[in-house]
């Protein structure tokens, strides 16, 4: 929960909405110049525009290991065009000579299961690197011959029982409306909706969006996008450069030991490694700026470093996207990866971003203004212990800076946030085991939570993003700093039952020093293969998140909040139906207990005091259909019906502020001649409650919202539903790989409501709508 309004949208007294722009303005001057000069790029250079020998000059590398232990493996034949090498001790493998284009990759080997591998594309300037991970199978001598990966689920799900979604860089970066953006991305999987089109943050089965989890490189970060606010796990857009992303695993509930701290979700992401053979590089524009990255070898291939930059360009498509205010932001990324021994590894990691952008409104002297830095950085050494055992330690840093002065009419600030929130984190891991049909893994994580609040707030009322309503604000004059440390500990068993059942068993226990707070959380799974084409699964568990830092310094009294707590159940099936095909379903419940929310509530000027009288429950079932050819073409139905209702402190239960009802989301593409390829997505969500607060007249004419929770959220704004249409194009072009793709969202124009904003001076009401009719290009050139 996050009690502070954030820079989506402010309710003060008038409306941020900009004049719908007219059709020939749909798209800026400079908008519809860059359009055209990539549209005669992508034409004018035909499918087979290669160097004169396309085939002599390509290299395809990589390396597999084992998906538990991360050991290399020797003696893998990796098969791509027709072509094949054998890895060396190492795991590395060399393909020389590979056709320029996509290629699905086979894998040969005894005794292994592929679970990780992916399509690649081969240029004549860049090495191409892929990392495989493969599983062991005890016991088992079986040649599994070649396996051909579609890239359907090309990441490592590890030790998920279902309720969960694996792509790679290749898969994410195709995806419609996402704009190659990491959270919108998966936004869009089974049983998960964004909150809005202006923001990344996302809604898992009824949960908030302050309730997901994220890794990068087993960092936890508190955020991982720019323009964000306290509290909020998602903001304006990504700050991670996808071409740095190998993979990444998207936990929508159930998920194990391994991870705690958060209700609803865990998305963790591994970054790739750099090119190990020779310097190379990319280049990028796309909605999220202009920007590009160098990667090379270090000491002679024994290790690799990848550095990236971004920056913004939105105040050059302001008026197409209807932006109120243009937002600025920049980022920076980079990875080195460095073999200490053939035991041990190294690897380091830097994240950093920063954003800034002015608000006006209508009225001349309301103004806000919001600067943010955020940044990660973080080191892993990987041991290996032997033929059945590895170990990770993982020591890391997060920060959260954020500046905020929000104005009325006078020039006295209403509202100033000085805030900085800074998280140092040691974490250390042993795996045990041939692969996950009999392993154990044990951690345990030390953190040291470090934050300063300067806040002063003056009664007002303001719009909470994360809650997706106005809120009320009281008199807050809070100058504070905390030092506190928190730990972590957990076992985790995974074990087969016979030749058809697989258990997941596992508990963690959390302590905090903040709240003195301490708790115990039992997680299980178990997967029973009925026939060799169907799997049912049953998992759940206890998860515990405790209160977000902000929370604790809007009053002194909420440190003595308890943890949030959420209980998981989910059933799932899951049928393969033919070649490429699948089913699936889950039914899922999720109780939440000690849930804390405002102790006076109803009050115009709340005193921020927090309580755990709140509670939720939430029951739905998820339904997923998907079909992938091997020529490329595929296309999935996803359909959600579930309900989300809370407790409050007046202990009345109302639908939830995210109690969507039904979605619906039809995804296909094709493959067309040319190198093209096709692909769109229709997307439907039930429509969203929201409080129809009375209206007032004050003496001066004026008029003003008073705060009425009787009948909170008995109306809904209209169903939201959207048209994205996307054209992808990869291609070699002298020694450049290039990527580009075409998008409009919102085809149809529809205009979605998403909050009602208060018009003060004449006493209404006025729609803020979400994005409408939008054109996007995207271009990458890797060399």
């Amino acid at each position: 929960m996050s009690v502070f309004p954030s820079q989506g949208n402010m309710e003060m007294g008038s409306t941020t909405q900009l004049p719908a722009p007219s059709a020939t303005s749909s798209v800026s001057t400079y908008a519809r110049a860059l359009l055209a000069v990539v549209t005669v790029l992508a034409c004018a250079i035909p499918s087979y525009a290669v160097s004169a020998d396309p085939a002599s000059d390509t290299t395809l590398t990589g390396v597999v290991r084992e998906a538990l232990s991360a050991k290399p493996v020797a003696g893998i034949v990796v098969t791509a065009a027709g072509l094949s090498d054998t890895t060396d001790e190492d795991g590395e493998f060399v393909i020389l000579g590979a056709p320029v284009g996509s290629h699905l990759v086979s894998v040969s080997s005894t005794g292994f299961s592929v679970v990780d591998a992916m399509e690649v594309f081969v240029s004549s300037g860049r090495v191409a690197r892929l990392e495989i991970d493969v599983e062991r199978t005890p016991g088992v001598a079986q040649d599994i011959g070649e396996i051909r990966v579609t890239g359907v689920r090309g990441a490592d799900t590890g030790r998920a029982i279902n309720s969960t979604e694996s792509m790679t860089r290749r898969e994410m970066q195709s995806e419609p409306g996402a704009v190659w953006d990491l959270q919108r991305i998966f936004g869009y999987q089974l049983g998960v909706t964004t909150s809005s089109d202006m923001t990344n943050n996302i809604v898992v089965r009824g949960g908030n969006p302050s309730e997901n989890q994220i890794f990068v490189d087993h960092i936890e970060m508190p955020n991982i996008s720019h323009l964000s606010w306290q509290g909020e796990t998602g903001g304006g857009i990504g700050i991670v450069n996808m071409d740095f992303v190998r993979d990444a695993t998207f936990h929508t509930g159930g998920f194990p030991a391994e991870y705690g701290g958060k209700l609803s979700s865990v998305l963790d992401v591994r970054f790739r490694e750099g090119n190990r053979e020779r310097l190379g590089g990319e280049m990028e524009l796309s909605m999220a700026g202009v920007g590009g990255g160098l990667e090379g070898p270090l000491q002679d291939g024994k290790g690799s470093w990848v550095a990236s930059y971004r920056k913004s360009f939105l105040d050059l498509l302001k008026e197409p996207i209807r932006l109120a205010a243009v937002p600025h932001y920049e980022d920076a990324h980079g990875k080195i990866v460095l073999d200490l021994s053939p035991e041990q590894t190294l690897s380091v990691l830097g994240i950093v971003g920063r954003d800034d952008i002015d608000i006006k409104w209508v009225r001349d002297a309301d103004r806000a203004v919001f600067d943010g830095l955020k940044y990660a950085v973080g080191a892993n050494w990987r041991v290996d212990l032997g033929s059945e055992a590895a170990s990770r330690v993982t020591l890391s840093q997060t920060g959260n800076y954020y500046d905020v002065q929000v104005y009325q009419v006078d020039d006295e600030p209403v509202y100033t946030n000085d805030s900085a929130e800074r998280e140092t984190t040691i974490e250390g891991v042993i795996d045990i085991g041939e692969s996950y049909a009999d392993a154990w893994q044990v951690g345990a994580m030390a953190r040291l939570v470090d934050f300063r609040h300067t806040i002063d707030s003056r009664a007002w009322r303001g719009f909470s993003e994360n809650q997706g309503r106005a809120v009320w604000l009281g008199d807050q004059e809070i100058d504070e700093r905390h030092e506190a440390f928190q730990f972590a500990g957990f076992v985790h068993r995974d074990m087969t039952i016979g030749d058809t059942v697989t258990a997941r068993l596992g508990v963690r226990a959390q302590r905090s020093e903040l709240t003195d707070s301490t708790t115990v959380d039992p997680r299980f799974g178990l997967a029973w293969r009925i026939t060799p084409d169907a799997t049912f699964s049953l998992t759940g568990g206890r998860y515990h998140q405790p209160p977000t830092y902000v929370e604790l310094t809007l009053n002194r009294g909420n440190f003595e909040l308890k943890d949030a707590e959420a209980r998981h159940m989910i059933a799932g099936l899951e049928v393969n139906l033919a070649e490429g095909a699948r089913v699936r379903a889950e039914v899922y419940r999720k109780l939440y207990d000690n849930v804390p929310v405002f102790e006076d509530a109803d009050s115009i000027a709340p005193s921020g005091r927090l309580v755990n009288d709140g509670e939720k429950r939430v029951t739905g079932v998820d339904v997923l259909l998907e079909k992938r050819a091997k020529d490329g073409a595929f296309g999935s139905v996803i359909a959600t019906l579930s309900e989300s209702r809370s407790l409050d402190a007046l202990g009345e239960w109302y639908a939830d502020d995210f109690d969507y009802r039904r979605m619906l989301m039809l995804t296909g593409g094709v493959p067309l001649v040319g190198g093209w390829r096709a692909s769109g997505r229709w997307r439907y969500v039930g429509g969203r409650p929201f409080t129809q607060f009375p209206i007032v007249e004050l003496e001066d004419g004026s008029y003003d919202l008073v705060p009425d929770f009787e009948s909170r959220n008995q109306v809904r704004y209209p169903d939201y539903h959207r048209l994205d249409l996307r054209m992808d194009r990869r291609l070699d072009f002298a020694g450049w790989g290039t990527s580009l793709f075409f998008e409009v969202q919102n085809v149809y124009n529809r205009e979605n409501v998403f909050s009602r904003q208060f018009d003060a001076k004449n006493g209404r009401f006025l729609d803020v709508l979400q994005f409408q009719r939008l054109g996007i290009v995207g271009l990458i050139a890797d060399f």
